[in-house]
């Protein structure tokens, strides 16, 4: 390792949704003893009611995804390391739903209009060529709401997260239309900081970095670890622990970044869906320094 710490560091994580898409590392390091390795002790925060400058400090944030939308806005945020770039998130619908064309003039339940995964799906309809007010999504609270709504025959289709694996809908009769991970390439969950930590605690924001990686090495290469560290998480939704590393598998990166040039066109076509400024460089977001 290139440091060397000797004493356990407190820190604070926070999450928007407690799945596998966000906190897929943190479950395996918390297993494996990655933590123990490096010698942090993390704390979760659920950040949903709470704005990111008034998180504990030191933060760490998995919402990359959140954390792209507020420096399109101009937040002062880092990403310092990049779990997956394939959003995960499936539009699930009703037996006769057959294309996403389908689906105009129906119901969608999905998320608040700002929230990334509205955002990309406002992105995909687009982008297939389909009238922007033909698209017509109700928030609702999260995926059991959005489930729910769609059992009641409310809702023609759902926007459902890794909270409840593709199985799950399929046994409930619902059939996956489209995986976001398929047609949007953008880096939603790994490590974000406010730009300050990186310069106040490099050290620790390394500490994070190497742990991670080393999670993404086991998530990679010993899928029995990983599904060890899963059943906790899949038993409540009703999922199966092979399924949920299998997906880890299939959408995590292998070292923690992805290529600039990537980021870059994901960036911009999250601007053009949010209606804000596309000229910014992504470099000034994405700081993979730490993970050298």
């Amino acid at each position: 390792m290139p440091f060397e710490k000797t004493r356990v560091t407190s820190l604070h994580l926070a999450f928007k949704a407690h799945d596998i898409h966000e906190l897929g590392c943190h479950f395996v390091a918390r297993h494996a003893g990655l933590y123990d390795r490096y010698k942090l002790r993390p704390t979760l925060v659920d950040s949903t009611f709470t704005p990111d400058d008034e998180l504990p400090a030191p933060s760490f944030h998995a919402a990359c995804g959140a954390a792209l939308a507020a420096w399109l806005q101009g937040a002062d945020t880092r990403v310092v390391f990049v779990a997956t770039d394939r959003p995960m998130f499936w539009l699930c619908a009703q037996p006769d739903i057959r294309s996403l064309a389908d689906l105009a003039d129906r119901l969608v339940a999905g998320y608040p209009p700002a929230a990334p995964p509205a955002v990309f799906l406002r992105q995909i309809w687009a982008e297939r060529g389909l009238a922007p007010d033909a698209l017509q999504v109700e928030a609702a609270r999260d995926d059991n709401a959005r489930i729910g709504l769609l059992q009641d025959g409310h809702a023609a289709a759902a926007l459902v997260s890794s909270a409840t694996p593709p199985s799950v809908m399929t046994a409930l009769g619902f059939q996956p239309l489209v995986f976001l991970g398929d047609e949007i390439r953008v880096a939603t969950t790994g490590l974000a900081v406010h730009a300050s930590l990186c310069e106040q605690a490099p050290e620790l924001v390394r500490a994070m970095c190497a742990c991670y990686l080393d999670a993404l090495r086991l998530i990679h290469g010993d899928a029995s670890v990983v599904q060890a560290a899963l059943r906790g998480v899949a038993a409540p939704i009703g999922g199966d622990a092979a399924e949920l590393a299998a997906l880890l598998k299939c959408c995590y990166t292998a070292a923690g970044r992805s290529p600039l040039e990537a980021l870059q066109t994901g960036a911009d076509r999250m601007a053009v869906a949010m209606g804000v400024d596309t000229a910014r460089p992504v470099s000034g977001l994405y700081d993979f320094s730490f993970l050298d």
